[in-house]
């Protein structure tokens, strides 16, 4: 018969080892010690919060992490959680360990003072999210291909993510990539290069959140592709809607008031996301 420990994550090396064994056989690329101690230890919004199950032989074969973030919702600023990571070796799944793993993470994200709980989720997830938790589906993120500059418009914004100096600053030290910036008149675009001709928009920040770091990397008008939620200027742009075929799942904006059960009143033309928000993490 199996036995099974339960437990809240330490994020001690040993243990980010053992995490990253698992995540590596559930999503089948690599998560290296470096990145996570990265992600979970060293975000300045706060340790990551996590729950673990581990096999009689000490194998971690269930995990669940929020990264916390800050949400500005219809104006306020509120302490939230990133749900980010949720993987279950193939081998234990149908035991219910994904519903027990993410509400013993929201039962100690709430001791943290926590609020919401965000993520951007393929269709399967979302399903659960829903069905378990009474998440809000926001609806599908945008996703589009083309070349030019992409211009913002403005927008009524009731859901943002709240950034400052610190925070993007920490955001772009992830050893996994290296970004390309280009500096506009008031605000710079960070990019992540993909094949050599592929420039992915990850967002758009005001100059003073980079205080020394912008210097080089400036990357050049290639193909571009956009992915997030907001009011732009398309019409005199090149860019086309990216099919569903090429997609690996539609990308769902999901919300959540882990205090109460009140829905919150936001629209999805009110929300602004950008990719850096929720992606490479």
């Amino acid at each position: 018969m199996d036995k099974f420990n339960y437990f809240y994550g330490c994020l001690s090396g040993q243990e980010l080892l053992r995490i990253s064994k698992l995540l590596e056989k559930v999503f089948k690329r690599r998560f290296d010690y470096k990145y996570l101690n990265w992600l979970y230890n060293q975000n300045p919004n706060g340790k990551a919060i996590s729950f673990n199950i581990a096999n009689n032989i000490g194998e971690i074969i269930g995990h669940y992490v929020i990264i916390p973030v800050f949400l500005l919702v219809n104006g306020k600023k509120y302490k939230s959680g990133l749900s980010l990571n949720t993987a279950v070796d193939p081998k234990f799944r149908g035991k219910g360990f994904f519903k027990l793993m993410a509400q013993k993470t929201y039962d100690k994200a709430k001791d943290h003072d926590l609020k919401f709980i965000i993520s951007v989720a393929n269709n399967q997830s979302t399903k659960l999210f829903l069905k378990y938790f009474n998440f809000q589906n926001l609806g599908s993120l945008d996703v589009k291909i083309g070349i030019g500059e992409i211009q913002k418009d403005k927008q009524n914004i009731n859901l943002q993510f709240f950034w400052d100096s610190n925070s993007i600053n920490w955001r772009l030290k992830n050893p996994k990539y290296i970004y390309n910036f280009k500096k506009n008149e008031n605000e710079i675009n960070v990019y992540l290069k993909k094949f050599s001709i592929l420039n992915i928009l990850l967002g758009s920040f005001k100059l003073n959140y980079f205080p020394k770091l912008i210097t080089k990397n400036e990357t050049q008008n290639n193909l571009k592709m956009f992915i997030g939620l907001g009011k732009y200027n398309w019409k005199n742009s090149y860019y086309l809607n990216l099919p569903d075929y090429f997609k690996p799942s539609p990308l769902n904006l999901i919300l959540k008031n882990i205090t109460n059960d009140k829905i919150i009143q936001v629209k999805k033309n009110d929300v602004f996301v950008q990719l850096i928000d929720f992606d490479a993490f």
